[in-house]
């Protein structure tokens, strides 16, 4: 399915760099990356495929299948994802954006130099 919708990317395409670590959450861990020459960030879920979990698999791929096509400047770009058989894996690979955390962004309030709180709100609606 991956090869035909132009998402799935060769394990070796990419160098992930797990020592620069740019976010952890529930879902996973984003780590930096390098793919085609260009710095990445590297989406690691917790989530293994198995029996036990292809429903949510199936929505995981659709979910990407439609994240592939989204074109906007206001969101991240997906190259597409790895898919690591062996390790019952599937790593995004994403468009590394520069700059502060959306949590960091939102919750800067009073700083002289941060945004203002129509800015926040700007970015909250989309």
């Amino acid at each position: 399915m991956g090869d035909a919708e132009h998402w799935r990317i060769e394990a070796a395409d990419v160098k992930l760099l797990t020592q620069e670590v740019l976010g952890r959450g529930s879902y996973g861990v984003v780590c930096k990356g390098i793919f085609c020459g260009i710095v990445v960030a590297v989406k690691c879920p917790h989530l293994r495929f198995g029996v036990e979990t292809m429903p949510r698999l199936a929505d995981f791929c659709n979910e990407l299948r439609v994240l592939r096509r989204l074109r906007h400047p206001n969101l991240v770009s997906t190259h597409g994802a790895i898919v690591d058989v062996e390790n019952a894996h599937i790593l995004i690979v994403l468009e590394f954006v520069q700059g502060t955390t959306l949590n960091n962004f939102i919750t800067t309030a009073g700083s002289s130099d941060g945004p203002g709180n129509l800015a926040r709100f700007q970015v909250m609606l989309g």
